[in-house]
């Protein structure tokens, strides 16, 4: 965000706001047979998005801290790259997958 971006916020606001601004993008439901493991989120990832960029892989984890009884994590980081016209997904930080029923990755 620019920083005339910012001067139009609440001055009680702008020393908590970040300069990135993400854009929630399309939301996908998968089954978790396409979560199974790196191989199967790499090529769900490539098949649901379709085009280059940095996107996250969200899940949701129980919580008592709202109403909802769940919050939004983070599960994994999908990088996705062309070289020589073809598409390629990489994973990145995707530890936190470990803790559901459905990994069966390393």
């Amino acid at each position: 965000m620019s920083r005339e971006g910012i001067l139009k916020w609440n001055k009680r606001v702008r020393p908590y706001m970040r300069r990135w601004v993400f854009l929630i993008g399309t939301r996908v439901d998968a089954d978790v047979e396409y979560l199974k493991d790196e191989e199967a989120l790499k090529s769900f990832a490539l098949e649901a998005i379709g085009y280059t960029g940095h996107f996250y892989i969200m899940g949701c984890s129980g919580t008592l801290k709202n109403s909802y009884r769940v919050k939004w994590v983070k599960l994994a980081e999908v990088l996705i790259r062309e070289a020589k016209g073809e598409l390629y997904p990489y994973l990145q930080n995707y530890h936190r997958m470990k803790r559901y029923w459905f990994w069966e990755g390393s």
